[in-house]
């Protein structure tokens, strides 16, 4: 339903050539329909992939089978051919109490944003959240602080940090008339866009559950001191 994603592929696969120390190259008439494919992928990220409410409804159900594998409720062979019903219905069918948080993606009582960052690889302390047991105790311990803020106990569940996997917008084909990668031809998609784009889409996210968020917003600068706290908890 969105319109990206119409690309000139068969103008791509036609400037193709055999190069015997890369495998392909491509001729630098095809330049502008790699752009393209590029580009698509870019707003399909930004727009659907990558949209805040569909990373914070993956990272719920992310938490919710993790916590479940941690707690060798379930087994990583058995993600293998569910489908969303049956993901949903494995979930129901455990006892533990991540498995609420299925239930608030279904009646779509998703995670509120309270603070978000834009991801920096040169970041210890964010390179450090890619690791999921790290980010777990992370959640745990921000939970922690906030019982204290808000006077009320906070559950390690009802804190969620979310960071987008890597994504890279380049490209390793050879450009044969212009001798140089594509991400050094005449492309638009310099390693400086390229990078430029990346930083703009991998944000790290804290959410937390809806009537917390309502808590939160009630206490006068706490949700601006989330916004400048380093999400390691």
């Amino acid at each position: 339903g969105v319109p990206y994603g119409i690309q000139d592929t068969d103008f791509i696969l036609s400037s193709i050539l055999p190069d015997q120390a890369r495998g392909i190259a491509i001729e630098r008439k095809a330049i502008m329909s790699i752009e393209s494919v590029l580009f698509s992928k870019y707003l399909m990220y930004r727009s659907v992939y990558w949209h805040p409410k569909v990373r914070i409804a993956t990272a719920m159900m992310k938490k919710a089978i993790y916590a479940a594998l941690e707690s060798k409720l379930i087994e990583p062979e058995t993600l293998y051919s569910q489908d969303d019903a049956g993901i949903y219905a494995l979930l129901d069918s455990l006892d533990f109490p991540e498995r609420a948080l299925g239930s608030d993606i279904r009646s779509r009582r998703f995670y509120s944003i309270v603070a978000e960052h834009s991801f920096e690889a040169n970041r210890a302390d964010f390179a450090a959240l890619e690791d999921l047991s790290f980010r777990a105790a992370a959640e745990q311990r921000i939970a922690e602080c906030l019982s204290s803020r808000l006077a009320r106990p906070v559950s390690s569940i009802e804190v969620l940090i979310d960071v987008p996997e890597p994504i890279t917008f380049e490209s390793d084909l050879f450009i044969k008339d212009e001798n140089v990668p594509f991400n050094e031809s005449s492309t638009v998609f310099s390693r400086e866009v390229v990078a430029r784009f990346t930083s703009s889409l991998r944000m790290v996210r804290l959410a937390v559950h809806p009537t917390l968020a309502a808590r939160i917003d009630a206490v006068p600068g706490l949700k601006e001191e989330l916004a400048k706290s380093p999400l390691v908890g």
